[in-house]
């Protein structure tokens, strides 16, 4: 049995003996760092298969029973206890993990992104993008809303502005976004990042031919720049800049 005491402390107990753990989203990440018991645990499991409860076992390291807080707080391991268990929401929760080590590991490799995710749900993220400079965005940081389908990554994330923007391929109410990414040419290979990146890409070159905004949309398609950027620099002064004072 694994027992993880969710009443204080920071110990789980396997076989007589106290392992560290740790909460990311609701779920636990307990440390077993004695490769002998590691196989114990392990035994007759690989990679991405799972238990009963959703507890995930990856043989990659031993950091590795994800266990979700909830109702249940004991776990059969090994024996008759194990189910293998696959499913879509399985592969779906390791991506979204590894993306998850990834942004952690990789911070300060773009300072244009920060991508969080829900303390509670691993299919919630957020992120705060910097307006991309020499655009009318530029000096503003703006919120996007994240949910992700449990086809993860087979189907695209939704993602809206939550911060307003005046740009032609955003619904200005709903932040709506149109970008092909999102829609039919979505690629497995792509990452919540990748997708950041190619938001600010599209701030900067704007698609007036399939707006979703039309004010913004006909400014440009007249050839009114001017007009353009003053309304879009007027919403990120109102919006997405921080209130002095």
């Amino acid at each position: 049995m694994v027992f993880v005491n969710r009443s204080g402390g920071d110990l789980a107990t396997f076989e007589g003996r106290d392992y560290s753990w740790r909460r990311v989203w609701g779920i636990v990440l307990l440390d077993v760092p004695d490769w002998h018991r590691w196989g114990l645990m392990v035994e007759a499991m690989t990679g991405d298969q799972c238990l009963p409860g959703d507890v995930r076992v990856s043989a990659c390291r031993p950091v590795a029973a994800m266990i979700p807080v909830g109702k249940m707080s004991r776990i059969q391991i090994g024996g008759n206890g194990v189910e293998k268990r696959r499913g879509k929401m399985q592969a779906s929760r390791a991506r979204l993990f590894k993306e998850y080590k990834e942004v952690q590991r990789e911070k300060s490799a773009d300072p244009d992104i920060q991508l969080i995710c829900d303390d509670s749900n691993i299919f919630k993220w957020t992120a705060l993008i910097k307006g991309p400079s020499e655009t009318p965005f530029e000096g503003g940081v703006f919120q996007l809303a994240f949910s992700i389908p449990e086809q993860y990554p087979l189907l695209p994330p939704q993602v809206r502005f939550l911060t307003k923007i005046f740009h032609p391929n955003v619904h200005f109410k709903t932040g709506e976004i149109c970008l092909d990414i999102l829609k039919n040419a979505w690629s497995p290979a792509w990452t919540l990042q990748s997708v950041c990146r190619a938001i600010i890409a599209l701030m900067a070159h704007p698609e007036p031919d399939s707006p979703l905004n039309c004010d913004s949309g006909n400014l440009l398609r007249s050839g009114d720049i001017r007009g353009y950027q003053s309304m879009a620099r007027m919403y990120t002064r109102l919006a997405a800049m921080p209130k002095k004072g």
